[in-house]
């Protein structure tokens, strides 16, 4: 289910159902969960993939028997620091753009 702008995402307190329990049974003790981290500059294409890939770690998410898939951070390159209309809509940290750095201030063909 997607959610309009300034919806809340809904959390669940119900028991696990009995297949659930079953499934998480057999995961092995020694996975670690993991956090999954986006880049993405502010831009609409870029929106639009962080949004699908948010839906889908969530849905994926709560398919997960083992509880391996931890959290998810989308980083923000944003010139200016600034932030955008996703703010709301998943976890994020923004982070300043760099420069273009030497190469691509004088011409070259390499930016550092």
């Amino acid at each position: 289910k997607l959610l309009k702008r300034g919806q809340q995402h809904e959390k669940s307190n119900s028991a696990p159902k009995e297949d659930e329990q079953s499934a998480s049974s057999k995961c092995n003790g020694n996975l670690k969960p993991f956090h999954m981290i986006l880049t993405a500059q502010d831009n609409t294409y870029q929106a639009w993939q962080s949004r699908i890939m948010y839906y889908h770690f969530k849905k994926q998410r709560a398919l997960d028997p083992c509880k391996v898939m931890g959290g998810f951070t989308r980083m923000l390159n944003s010139p200016g620091k600034r932030a955008d209309s996703l703010m709301d809509e998943m976890p994020t940290v923004i982070v300043g753009a760099l420069d273009g750095g030497s190469g691509c201030l004088h011409g070259g063909d390499t930016c550092d």
